[in-house]
Formats: C-alpha cells, structure tokens, sequence
C-alpha cells in the first residue's frame, strides 16, 4: 500500500447509536464497518489512526469504543467533537478530558489525543515566497 497513513472513522458500536449519530441508510450496519476496520487492520501494517467523535448520543458508549480501539490496535485515537456550527452540540472540555482519560486507561500503547489538546507546531517552520514560486509557479493577475 502507498499510504503512510490512515485514518478511519468509528462513532459507534451498537447499531441504534449509529443511527442516531451518523444517520446512515438503513442497509449500512455497523457490525459490517467494525468487522471491515478490523480486516483492514490485519493486512495494514503502517500507521493507523481512528477517529471518533463524540456527541451527547453516543459519549455513553466510550468505554466500549475504547476496548474496541484496544482490540484494532491503531497507533493513534483522535478524539473529537464537532467546534464547527452543526446539528449536534459539542462536548464540553471536561467531557471529551474524561473520555480520553478513559481511552488512556484502556488503550495503553496509543497514542491518544483530543480536540481540546493544545497544539504544538515546532517543526513548522514559515514557507518562504521565494519556495512558494518554485513549488507553485507565478500567478499572474488578471485586472
């Protein structure tokens, strides 16, 4: 495979929660993505991520999704919580906190992080104009 990294997407592991938070067509069944994530484990060998969000619909289920991320063994869990305008009301800082210390508890050989996590960008370092025109090419302005 060419890709270094993948990251997928678990919301859920009862049917009725996938429902309610994904709202998916009736023939997609959870069991099958779980069931999908896990084959796609087993011949994936680089890095793995798995991302979850976290609403009021499914932030009961935590523990369990925290075993499961256990048994697929990604190298990361990204929890988050939707800080964009949506139907669905994020978690506060403290909930999503007590979700990861949960995750931390379980899975104790992932790397786990949150939305609320502070960033750190210390490799970042500023693209200069100069490598922007090598790797972009000159736009030209059009009046």
């Amino acid at each position: 495979m060419l890709a270094d990294f993948v990251v997928v997407k678990l919301d859920a592991c009862s049917q009725k929660t996938f429902e309610e938070v994904n709202r998916p067509d009736k023939k997609i069944k959870i069991a099958d993505i779980i069931e999908g994530i896990k084959k796609f484990r087993e011949v994936y060998r680089r890095r793995l991520g798995l991302q979850m969000m976290f609403v009021n619909k499914n932030k009961d289920e935590a523990g369990e999704l925290a075993y499961l991320a256990n048994h697929i063994k990604p190298e990361e869990v990204q929890i988050n919580t939707p800080l964009r305008p949506c139907k669905e009301k994020p978690l506060c800082r403290e909930e999503i906190l007590k979700i990861k210390e949960t995750f931390l508890s379980i899975c104790r050989n992932t790397r786990i992080i949150s939305v609320y996590d502070e960033r750190k960008f210390n490799d970042v370092s500023p693209i200069s104009k100069e490598d922007t025109l090598i790797r972009r090419g000159k736009v030209i302005e059009r009046r």
